[in-house]
């Protein structure tokens, strides 16, 4: 099957190209709820930064699909990634405000776990929802995902133009297919980088401090609005790209879409978070693993006009004030992307193609 960027309306989606993968006995399904870390490690030789070797040395030999070519985190160049119109109205988050589960997995802070109404109950102790009512869905490149949790990683997983940031957070879906519960497939993550500022996140604080400092797991009593935290950063558009989880086992087929716009956190809210994984894992305050090779993958991204690509969450303001200007200037910009991309489509496709490169976009 060949798949090309297409000036014509989106008619496939990247969960139709990646094939079903049952769990292996002993593998963890990252959307469980887990604690502790099993054999792997972040870091051994360096308490505040993660470390490839080490990585390499604990995650590849358990877990092969660590060593594939299409694996998260990676660097994003902006000047590399291609302006693709399909992507301007194909990411709908529809979060639903609710009362969280807040979880310490051994790995990270967590809000809520995986399991919507309509899916069967986990069974362990260790997998006890809370409020089991559907936490709401995006709508990503024509599918429908059911959103599952939200967790974050200190610093920053993927890095833009090779910055990395105090913050990401992964915000986990499933398509919505009840074949695919309790397995590792047909995931997507919606990815938020948050860059340091004096001024707290009044949305993290709404919970932050109450999340465990230990692995396991607390009831919270009010009510969390995740969309509120997400909208705010939609204008500014987004990257995507195929990928992988990345915690064992690793699993490829990942839909990513992380948001040129950045939130913000405050020094004691990250210190909060790193004091937690320090404790759980030997006084290693970080659990970000390192970036991996892009390969022949493309990494795509929508074609919104603006004159700095990731755009810090300060900048939003100005935009929601600008409406007519940046309305004129927005038609230009997708005329000018429209253009680009039929010569795109006309020129580096067939060289691509012959090279071998892995597909991704409109099927054909």
């Amino acid at each position: 099957m060949l798949c090309i960027v297409s000036l014509a309306p989106h008619s496939c989606t990247l969960d139709r190209l990646m094939p079903r993968r049952e769990l292996l006995e002993g593998e963890p399904n990252i959307l469980s709820y887990h604690q502790g870390t099993d054999t792997w490690v972040y870091s051994s030789k360096s308490k505040t930064a993660a470390n490839a070797a080490d990585q390499h040395a604990t995650w590849d030999g358990k877990y092969p699909l660590c060593r594939g070519l299409e694996q998260s985190p990676i660097n994003i160049k902006t000047e590399e990634a291609v302006a693709t119109p399909a992507l301007d109205r194909a990411l709908e988050p529809r979060l639903l405000t609710h009362v969280p589960l807040l979880v310490n997995t051994g790995v990270y802070f967590e809000l809520d776990l995986t399991t919507p109404v309509h899916y069967a109950r986990p069974t362990s102790a260790d997998k006890v929802v809370a409020d089991e009512a559907s936490k709401g869905t995006s709508r990503i490149e024509g599918g429908t995902y059911n959103f599952y949790q939200v967790h974050w990683h200190t610093p920053s997983e993927n890095t833009v133009d090779g910055v990395q940031y105090p913050l990401e957070a992964h915000y986990v879906h499933q398509l919505n297919d009840t074949s695919l519960v309790g397995t590792n497939n047909r995931l997507a993550v919606v990815a938020v980088l948050y860059e340091e500022s004096e001024a707290c996140n009044a949305d993290l604080d709404a919970f932050w401090d109450a999340l465990p400092m230990e692995p396991g797991s607390a009831a919270y009593a009010q009510p969390v609005d995740l969309q509120a935290m997400l909208a705010p950063l939609l204008p500014a558009g987004y990257f995507s790209w195929s990928g992988s989880l990345t915690t064992p086992p690793c699993t490829e087929g990942v839909v990513w879409n992380l948001m040129k716009r950045r939130s913000k956190v405050c020094p004691r809210q990250l210190e909060r978070l790193k004091q937690s994984v320090a404790g759980m894992r030997g006084g290693v305050d970080i659990n970000n693993r390192v970036v991996q090779p892009v390969n022949e993958r493309t990494i795509r991204m929508t074609t919104t006009a603006t004159a700095n690509l990731v755009l810090s969450e300060e900048s939003a303001a100005t935009e929601s004030h600008s409406g007519s200007r940046l309305l004129m200037l927005g038609g230009f910009g997708v005329l000018v992307a429209l253009l680009a991309g039929a010569a795109w489509r006309l020129g580096p496709r067939a060289a691509s193609a012959s090279a071998g490169s892995r597909p991704y976009f409109e099927c054909v």
